[in-house]
């Protein structure tokens, strides 16, 4: 699932650098930065603790 994160994020910021060159009058060397940013971006991504949390086990003896 990861490398399809980064697959995606990659594709996503290379329509938004051609969207930003060709409508937002954007310098082309911006927009490559765009492009080469987002792969490393959206890698960053899969670092953020999304997922359920383990269960805390209980430090009490359970017999007493």
């Amino acid at each position: 699932m990861g490398p399809v994160i980064v697959l995606l994020g990659g594709l996503l910021g290379l329509v938004g650098a051609i969207g930003g060159w060709l409508f937002l009058d954007m310098p082309v060397f911006a927009a490559l930065a765009i492009w080469a940013l987002s792969g490393p971006a959206a890698a960053l991504l899969l670092l953020l603790p999304f997922g359920p949390r383990p269960a805390r086990e209980e430090l009490r003896p359970q017999g007493a």
